[in-house]
């Protein structure tokens, strides 16, 4: 598992997801974590056919081991497929089906399951609704919850008041 971990900070997704494959035939109890990481992989690696396949296999494991804040990375990581694809209706049926686990999640994540309906809302000109999670995100910035950015670039809160500024 580590070594899948050094692998992906350095970009060699194809070592990674070979290490994530060993761990989790070596770790069954983590198999779920492994699984979606390995999903995860898959998508930053550009492959996002690959990458749902392993997803949804990860969420049924999740499910089995009751682990729902990574059930709800991986909704989110489905949606983010989904507006690769263009396909933002269905990237809000999976980011609204995480609502229900935000107490949950880190505020990073929640920040940025936020920053991705802003998007998803701005593609399906939903500008009221996009306006309504840039409010709870400035609010989760200046209560100190939420940085501003982050260093990979998945929440960023300027940037995304960007997006919705030029959509107006």
């Amino acid at each position: 598992h580590g070594l899948g971990g050094y692998y992906i900070g350095t970009r060699q997704y194809g070592l990674a997801i070979e290490h994530y494959l060993k761990a989790r035939e070596g770790l069954p109890d983590d198999a779920g974590n492994e699984t979606m990481v390995i999903g995860q992989c898959y998508m930053d690696w550009g492959n996002p056919e690959r990458a749902e396949i392993f997803l949804r296999e990860a969420m049924l494991l999740l499910v089995e081991q009751r682990n729902m804040d990574q059930y709800a990375g991986c909704l989110m990581g489905l949606g983010e497929i989904a507006l690769r694809r263009g396909d933002a209706g269905t990237a809000l049926d999976h980011f609204r089906a995480m609502r229900p686990y935000w107490s949950i999640l880190p505020p990073i994540n929640m920040g940025i399951a936020r920053t991705r309906f802003v998007e998803a809302y701005i593609r399906t000109n939903q500008l009221d609704s996009a306006r309504a999670e840039l409010l709870a995100l400035d609010t989760m910035r200046t209560g100190g919850r939420l940085a501003l950015w982050t260093t990979a670039g998945e929440c960023e809160v300027d940037f995304t008041n960007y997006l919705y500024q030029k959509a107006i």
